[in-house]
């Protein structure tokens, strides 16, 4: 059988199929960690996760425990 060609039953083989997965990630953000270069840093974070179609939920901290919840939550 010639490569990239579907079998007697319109089947391709195995080893050709292409599966797309989608993944969400999860950013977790300190806006004031390196002395706010995170809150800095956000617009080009959004953009490079844009540019590359990302799907994603971004979530800014707001206390000290802030991203210990987030990231039990999203585990």
């Amino acid at each position: 059988m010639p490569k990239n060609q579907d079998d007697e039953n319109g089947y391709r083989p195995f080893n050709k199929l292409r599966v797309q997965m989608t993944h969400q990630y999860k950013i977790i953000l300190n806006p004031h960690a390196g002395s706010g270069r995170g809150q800095r840093e956000l617009p080009k974070i959004q953009h490079l996760l844009n540019h590359h179609s990302l799907d994603y939920d971004l979530t800014c901290t707001e206390n000290t425990w802030h991203a210990a919840e987030l990231a039990s939550e999203a585990a």
